[in-house]
């Protein structure tokens, strides 16, 4: 498959490469952006252009989401930057997915107790993320 083998070569690219002696070239700005170049008998139509940035980009934010992941696994009291927490939740958008319940009447008069059982059974496997900038903005709705 084409766009596999091209994605695999891009992220075989961003590693940190080491420069040849007499390299000239500011690295850090290299590091900024990532250039595709497509190959092929004749140019590449705009809609395989544009496949091929979704699937790069893509396999770069599950690359991101799952470096964040480990990270927290291992220490859940690492503290998340603001760009982690836009690119976890991304600003002024909507959540994909809402799931609702209905509790049944029977647990009406002890919802107070229900919430604080949901609550510590989320606690089992869910962390109360840490922030290092505390500012509203930067925070899970």
């Amino acid at each position: 498959d084409t766009s596999s083998s091209i994605v695999s070569a891009v992220s075989r690219e961003l590693r940190p490469r080491v420069k040849s002696f007499g390299e000239v070239g500011d690295t850090a700005r290299q590091e900024e952006y990532l250039t595709l170049k497509v190959h092929g008998i004749s140019e590449a139509g705009p809609e395989v252009k544009c496949e091929l940035v979704q699937v790069l980009h893509n396999r770069l934010d599950d690359a991101v989401l799952e470096v964040l992941s480990l990270m927290l696994a291992r220490n859940p009291m690492c503290k998340l930057s603001p760009e982690d927490v836009h690119f976890i939740q991304k600003p002024q958008r909507l959540p994909e997915t809402t799931v609702q319940y209905s509790l049944p009447p029977a647990v009406h008069d002890n919802l107070q107790a229900v919430f604080y059982y949901f609550h510590q059974n989320l606690l089992q496997f869910l962390h109360t993320p840490k922030y290092t900038d505390t500012r509203s903005q930067f925070l899970w709705v």
